[in-house]
């Protein structure tokens, strides 16, 4: 084997190896990118979730103070036919 051949085998050598530890990097970063991307799905998940609850309960805010206030308008309305009477 010349100078030549030595130096072609080497140098597939080194490329392989810089081509198996450029794949465990990579393998490397996606299993990184996969576990971030989980944890923003959790995250939006949870966002979405306290989102759902906000919007629920001011929806039964809104239905409350509408109860309320068709309450307060029968009083009103009662006392008002009541006066009328009265006054008739």
């Amino acid at each position: 084997m010349n100078h030549r051949d030595r130096q072609d085998v080497l140098t597939r050598l080194s490329d392989r190896e810089m081509d198996e530890e450029t794949r465990r990097q990579k393998a490397h970063l996606k299993e990184l990118e996969d576990h971030l991307t989980e944890e923003e799905r959790q995250k939006e998940a949870k966002r979405q979730k306290y989102i759902e609850e906000k919007e629920k309960a001011a929806e039964q805010k809104r239905q409350q103070r509408e109860r309320e206030r068709a309450k307060e308008r029968g009083k009103r309305e009662s006392n008002v036919s009541g006066i009328s009477k009265l006054c008739f």
